[in-house]
């Protein structure tokens, strides 16, 4: 009997420690979520401090500043890619200028050949006196050669030169909006 009872007491001792020390880690466990909680709390009452300081006011400056600073950037934007569009369109038609020029040096290289031609020299001898002849009296002179190719010489000169001038007042027209800002 007394055995049974030292046996009891065993047991009941260890069932008591194992509750000890379920208790204990729970205490800790407790502990340390308070400690967290402790930490949140005085994170939030900084905060809480921190926007206590803060006036609408000043908020609403702050988010006008910004809205500006947004609004200028946008502008800087667009005012980059009009320069760019305006860059590239005056590079096309400087290249239009050129093929143009090339054009007609190749068309007046040209009437050049044929004014040496025998014939026609006798008739640009008579038509020297004129300086520079006009571009219809030269389709004149090559309807009196009845010379289709000459005609059609000088219909492809007029039409190079009427681009080429075209080409130059574009360029001029988008060369002073650039200048004076209103791209």
């Amino acid at each position: 009997m007394f055995g049974n009872k030292n046996e009891e007491n065993r047991k009941s001792n260890y069932e008591l420690q194992l509750e000890n020390e379920k208790l204990r880690i729970q205490a800790e466990t407790l502990q340390f979520k308070l400690e967290q909680m402790n930490e949140k709390y005085s994170v939030l009452e900084q905060q809480l401090r921190d926007t206590k300081d803060i006036s609408i006011e000043k908020i609403k400056k702050e988010n006008d500043d910004l809205r500006n600073e947004l609004s200028g950037l946008k502008f800087k934007v667009s005012n980059d890619t009009t320069n760019i569009e305006l860059e590239t369109e005056n590079r096309k038609l400087k290249a239009e200028v050129d093929i143009q020029k090339s054009e007609n040096k190749h068309l007046k290289d040209l009437l050049d050949a044929y004014r040496s031609m025998p014939d026609v020299k006798n008739m640009v001898d008579s038509l020297s006196s004129l300086a520079v002849p006009h571009i219809d009296e030269l389709k004149e002179f090559s309807k009196i050669l009845s010379d289709s190719k000459v005609a059609q010489l000088c219909d492809e000169l007029s039409k190079t030169n009427a681009n080429m001038y075209k080409a130059f007042d574009e360029m001029g027209y988008l060369y002073d909006r650039l200048r004076s800002g209103r791209y």
